[in-house]
């Protein structure tokens, strides 16, 4: 089964898997029709640095326009060529043959991105995905998102919701940030022990909190290659402590900003550091709910916008130490519940 986005009801695919050696000759024809359409286009499915037999899908990453786009879907349309999207992707049921004879369907992915997230879009998705999901899951440990749209801050405002805050669409200085070194591919995935020892030499890789971040089912897919699952076991069981601390920020108790800053303004530089600041500040200045939704809910009133306006207006209203009986009289004093007939 080849990749797994036209797969029917039924459980039919039209797609096969694509075997390696194919790879070429598929880049080849697939450019010869892509670039018709598109001025910035390059594959990105890696065929070299952990081999395998075969592939589900071939990948390119794209720099595109709506106008661009759109011509490319008319003409797969015409062409009664199968095609879907999904968010910044595009997916082609692309018809193959090498010699005139041998059709197959094979699964194109088309990764659009505009141009300042171009390289970073290639970066992530020019390796397999033992890098982006160790590297994600060691960035989540610290309290970062690193991704294709960039490197962020995560932190909780009053209300316990997440926030995100870029720091950095610079590829260096995320790395500057984790403190993980420069590597060559060849370097890192010449085996499992040498990738899981390039995230160790991280000063700031802590076992605990890494195996403390796993997102369940990320970790369960990625697991699924031999690979991958070995560097886990190892990054999991190493025991290692970081040497630099890390904060996990949460404005729902009281956070010494200058302090849980520090490692980031000293590479970041004073000034952006200090805006910094002050955009943490501001989610400080959350209210946080005095009563929650499923509380307004249970008092009969239907699930909607009204029960935000309500938590929003009894959170300026009232305090923690209001009792809940008086609470509740206000809400049933001002809001008017709703009588079925």
């Amino acid at each position: 089964m080849g990749g797994k986005f036209f797969i029917d009801k039924k459980g039919e695919n039209p797609c096969e898997r694509i075997p390696t050696e194919t790879i070429p000759d598929l880049i080849s024809a697939s450019m010869g029709l892509l670039s018709r359409f598109f001025n910035t286009i390059e594959p990105v499915t890696c065929v070299d640095i952990i081999p395998k037999d075969d592939h589900g899908d071939l990948d390119f990453v794209v720099m595109t326009n709506d106008i661009e786009r759109e011509c490319f879907r008319n003409y797969c349309k015409y062409m009664n060529i199968q095609i879907g999207s999904n968010g910044p992707m595009e997916h082609i049921a692309f018809p193959f043959s090498s010699d005139g004879i041998d059709r197959h369907i094979f699964q194109i992915d088309l990764i659009f991105s505009g141009k300042s997230n171009y390289k970073t879009i290639k970066h992530f998705y020019s390796r397999p995905s033992t890098f982006n999901s160790v590297i994600g899951q060691f960035a989540r440990s610290l309290g970062y998102i690193f991704s294709t749209n960039g490197f962020f801050l995560l932190v909780k405002d009053a209300r316990k919701q997440n926030r995100k805050f870029l720091l950095t669409e610079d590829l260096s200085v995320s790395y500057e940030i984790l403190q993980l070194p420069p590597f060559t591919d060849k370097q890192i995935f010449e085996s499992p022990e040498a990738f899981a020892a390039w995230i160790m030499s991280s000063p700031r890789f802590d076992a605990g909190a890494f195996l403390g971040s796993h997102n369940v089912k990320s970790h369960r897919d990625a697991k699924r290659e031999d690979f991958c699952s070995k560097v886990y076991d190892i990054l999991d069981n190493c025991g290692k402590k970081s040497t630099i601390p890390f904060f996990n920020i949460d404005f729902s108790n009281e956070v010494d900003l200058d302090k849980a800053l520090a490692f980031e303004k000293e590479i970041l530089g004073k000034d952006v550091g200090e805006k910094l600041i002050e955009k943490m500040k501001e989610y400080k200045a959350v209210v946080a709910p005095i009563i929650r939704g499923e509380t307004v809910i249970s008092m009969g009133y239907p699930v909607g916008p009204k029960i935000g306006e309500i938590i929003q207006d009894v959170s300026k209203t009232f305090t923690k130490e209001t009792s809940e009986e008086e609470i509740r009289n206000y809400i049933y004093g001002k809001y008017q519940l709703e009588t079925k007939l």
